[in-house]
């Protein structure tokens, strides 16, 4: 795959979830966050067997977004992080 041209020094809206599985209302919220940022972080939530309603591993979950929006990939980047339970800004 080609690297990707996310710039590290521009507006950047963060995205934190699960995404079991990324759907079109995900894929909505993206294209929202857009509108207001030049480009977007997800942050991926390794939650894989913490309970059924996470059946997918983070490789599967990045495919998936990777897949999704592929007209957008230079638009962002996808890192796993553990599951949070708190944010604090």
């Amino acid at each position: 795959m080609k690297p990707s041209k996310f710039n590290w020094k521009v507006k950047t809206g963060l995205y934190l979830g699960r995404f079991q599985p990324f759907h079109l209302g995900h894929k909505k919220i993206f294209l929202n966050i857009l509108k207001k940022n030049k480009q977007v972080a997800f942050l991926v939530m390794y939650s894989f067997g913490v309970n059924k309603k996470n059946p997918f591993k983070f490789s599967e979950v990045k495919k998936r977004i990777n897949n999704e929006l592929k007209d957008y990939k230079d638009k962002f980047i996808i890192i796993k992080v553990p599951v949070i339970s708190r944010f604090v800004y």
